[in-house]
């Protein structure tokens, strides 16, 4: 029984760093963090002669729209009583955060933003019919197939156990 048992702690401890081994290769490392030095530029001075633009106005719009504005929460000594537009009054006109006169008869105008607008390229259709089913020159060992086959046979080696056993 005491040969047993000391046979048995001799084996585990003889194979406790490859049961360690077969144990940390299973779990997998924590990917390592890359840290990038950012180096940035001061900004340049501002120029105080130069001023901004005031914002433009958006052109009316096409139909008329009728305040309504979304509901808020409000204690009730700050509500205000104001009579909600009537059905009648939404057939004719869209609901908004402001009443404002619309023009019928004008264009839609999308606001660009200033500068120069989009530059387009020149459209060049290409009709062609290519044929991939074959390759004009297709890739060849160098030397030919010789010389890859004599590649083959020098650097290729069949395991010596295996060819021992007849194995295939």
């Amino acid at each position: 029984l005491f040969r047993s048992i000391a046979s048995s702690i001799f084996i585990l401890l003889f194979l406790a760093p490859k049961i360690y081994a077969l144990i940390a290769g299973m779990v997998p490392e924590p990917p390592q963090e890359k840290f990038t030095e950012v180096v940035m530029q001061e900004p340049p001075p501002i120029n105080p002669d130069v001023k901004t633009p005031p914002p433009v106005e958006p052109p009316p719009p096409k139909q008329d729209q009728i305040k309504f504005p979304p509901p808020i929460m409000k204690p009730d000594n700050e509500v205000r009583d104001e009579e909600p537009p009537k059905a009648e009054d939404l057939k004719k006109a869209d609901p908004g955060q402001k009443t404002i006169e619309g023009d019928p008869t004008a264009d839609i105008v999308q606001i660009a933003p200033a500068g120069e607008g989009p530059k387009q390229a020149a459209v060049v259709e290409d009709n062609t019919v290519y044929s991939f089913v074959a390759m004009e020159n297709p890739p060849t060992y160098p030397g030919g197939m010789g010389k890859f086959y004599e590649f083959l046979g020098n650097n290729i080696k069949y395991p010596p156990m295996a060819a021992e056993n007849n194995i295939q």
